[in-house]
């Protein structure tokens, strides 16, 4: 509990800051800020008496309003290979869903769940080490 709820600091840390390191308009950089944290406040809930699938489907959905700005944020500002990169961490979610909704495939569901995570954290260390060498 005590990794998830360090996890969940890291990155929302990471949503709010990251749109302040790049030129982007005043309500992507709201959205970014404002529904990357609150999916992982959501997903912290996961931890509750709360039903899990309905925790999932909300901080699913209000991370997916968050990556997409961050997408559109690293079109913009040409940062071609990170967008590839966040549209492939995007598929391997979708591919997460149809896994876990089909129940022939259920089995292989936590590997497909430790790609993902392994690949989504690859993205955001990714994107903070490109930040970091512009701005050094």
């Amino acid at each position: 509990m005590a990794a998830m709820f360090i996890l969940c600091v890291s990155l929302s840390i990471f949503w709010i800051l990251f749109p302040t390191y790049i030129q982007i308009s005043k309500k992507l950089k709201l959205a970014i800020q404002v529904f990357g944290p609150l999916s992982m406040v959501i997903a912290f809930l996961l931890f509750t008496n709360l039903n899990h699938d309905f925790i999932i489907n909300l901080a699913s959905t209000f991370g997916l309003i968050g990556v997409g700005g961050a997408l559109v944020a690293l079109y913009k500002t040409r940062g071609y290979g990170l967008f590839v990169f966040g549209l492939v961490n995007l598929l391997l979610v979708a591919l997460n869903n149809f896994v876990y909704h089909t129940e022939g495939f259920i089995l292989y569901l936590p590997v497909v769940q430790k790609i993902t995570f392994v690949s989504f954290l690859l993205w955001i260390g990714c994107i903070n080490i490109k930040l970091y060498r512009r701005h050094r």
